[in-house]
């Protein structure tokens, strides 16, 4: 248990390392101005993957709900997302325009995480059937 989730660990902070520094890279060669800081975005998806992942692994050992963690997960994402929401409010709402490149900014490692956990967790629950 305990290897799966330092590989996860491992590999999570290896994709936030690449994909901030490319977007970051892009941003900048671009002259893009964001308002609001891009690795905060980073940091709240990979540290919420990381704790999605962690428990997740912790259930699929508990008997009790290893016919359950499909739902598991989608309140997970759904939890995720919600406090996405909360965390970043002022970003997303408060302000009156956000540009397209702001929108991507937001967007790209919402997804980049959220399809790294959904790989994940195939594979785990395969790994279990």
């Amino acid at each position: 248990m305990i290897r799966i989730v330092i590989t996860y660990c491992i590999a999570l902070v290896l994709l936030f390392a690449i994909c901030y520094g490319i977007h970051s890279f892009l941003i900048e060669k671009n002259q893009v101005i964001l308002h609001f800081k891009l690795v905060e975005i980073y940091e709240f998806n990979v540290g919420f993957s990381v704790l999605v992942c962690t428990n997740f692994v912790a259930f699929s050992f508990v008997d009790k709900f290893k016919k359950k963690l499909s739902y598991i997960y989608l309140a997970a994402i759904l939890i995720k997302l919600i406090l996405f929401k909360l965390a970043f409010y002022d970003t997303l709402f408060l302000k009156e325009k956000i540009t397209v490149s702001e929108k991507l900014s937001l967007l790209i490692p919402t997804l980049i995480f959220l399809s790294t956990d959904a790989f994940f967790v195939a594979k785990l629950l395969n790994k279990k059937q």
